[in-house]
């Protein structure tokens, strides 16, 4: 009747394109899945390896260390592992004190260091060490050896750190008369530049002209005379070299005021026996 309209509804469809075909997107699906898994191969085999395996290393700052006797002496590091993980344990330690079949020994358990050494780092990066009263016996070769909670999370650090340990010598010259400019050097093995020496004279400090490693003493005098010796801060001091000064003699006159002069009481001793035995 007029007013209304029959609609009517079919199940039937006009299949889609993909449906015609359906072996061809079959194929191309798996193609594509394809693509995205070669594409994601490399992104998921490196987040495997840095988050799985992740990433264990030290690094010093310096592999070679020369330490004067006394001294103290910092041997810095930094080390890194993966994140999530948990340091349980982190030392120094030496190849020489290592046995077999057993853990790497700490440092700061050993009687020989455990109260010369101080563990200056942290469970982050930081992993510094002070030494301090360098012997001449701790010449060697140290490690940071660092634990973890994850499965095979124990590292050492390689190469480590080579320590060698030397003394300070006064080179001084041979012969010495009152006047001359006379410099005595403090001498190492070590490179020592940019470093305070300090001079003692019969074992009292020496208030001279320092440069650098040298200690200048302008027209020396006959006081100047004794055993002299040179140290770091904090260093223990070197042997001592005997610096005698000689006088300069010009004329007779001149030696027997200057004998006179240097031989004081003794001089004065032998007038009083003179005038005794002339009375």
């Amino acid at each position: 009747s007029p007013g209304f309209c029959l609609l009517s509804c079919s199940t039937e469809r006009e299949p889609l394109v993909t449906d015609r075909y359906p072996s061809e997107r079959k194929s191309s699906t798996s193609s594509g899945e394809m693509e995205v898994l070669t594409t994601r191969l490399p992104l998921l085999f490196l987040l495997l390896v840095t988050g799985v395996f992740g990433r264990y290393d030290v690094s010093y700052s310096s592999s070679k260390i020369c330490a004067v006797k006394g001294s103290t002496v910092t041997m810095s590091c930094s080390y890194y592992y993966p994140d999530g993980g948990t340091v349980t344990r982190a030392f120094w330690t030496t190849a020489d004190s290592k046995k077999e079949g057993e853990e790497f020994p700490d440092l700061s358990e050993d009687p020989q260091y455990s109260e010369r050494v101080q563990y200056l780092g942290d469970e982050q990066k930081k992993c510094d060490l002070s030494l301090r009263d360098v012997r001449e016996e701790d010449a060697g070769v140290y490690y940071f050896r660092f634990i973890t909670d994850a499965v095979g999370g124990k590292r050492i650090g390689t190469p480590g750190v080579s320590l060698s340990v030397t003394d300070l010598q006064v080179e001084a010259p041979g012969e010495v008369t009152e006047g001359d400019r006379v410099v005595l050097s403090c001498k190492s093995s070590c490179s020592l530049h940019l470093r305070e020496f300090i001079w003692f004279r019969n074992s009292e400090r020496v208030t001279g002209e320092n440069q650098g490693n040298k200690l200048l003493l302008r027209s020396i005098r006959r006081e100047d005379s004794g055993r002299y010796q040179c140290a770091l801060d904090g260093a223990s001091r070197s042997p001592e070299v005997l610096i005698d000064v000689f006088l300069e003699h010009k004329s007779g006159l001149n030696l027997t005021v200057i004998s006179a002069a240097s031989g004081g009481v003794f001089f004065i001793f032998i007038i009083f026996i003179i005038i005794f035995l002339i009375v």
